[in-house]
């Protein structure tokens, strides 16, 4: 089911954007995934802290590199496109550019 990530209104098959905000909608599971995420230690390295932002492929969060005390920022590509080659490339060029910036 179609939830906006901004008031949490749901909607009906066939609707892209909320009627509130003009957010765009996302799937209610990856919703509840990206909820699942805080305080949650990834690969052992990083500690999600908060979610920063969310863009049309991926969610941004604020975490702390465990061992260093180090904040950093992970964006997670989401579910409806990690099957999709076309996308994960452009999140792995993503990834690779932002990694260069200090």
């Amino acid at each position: 089911m179609p939830v906006c990530p901004k008031c949490n209104d749901r909607y009906g098959a066939g609707f892209t954007y909320c009627l509130n905000d003009g957010a765009r909608l996302r799937d209610e599971s990856a919703q509840q995934n990206h909820a699942a995420l805080e305080s949650q230690v990834i690969e052992g390295r990083y500690k999600v802290i908060e979610k920063l932002g969310e863009g049309g492929i991926g969610a941004v969060y604020k975490a702390e590199r465990v061992k260093l005390g180090r904040t950093v920022a992970i964006k997670f590509l989401h579910k409806n496109f990690a099957s999709q080659p076309g996308f994960v490339r452009r999140f792995e060029r993503e990834a690779m550019a932002m990694s260069r910036l200090h």
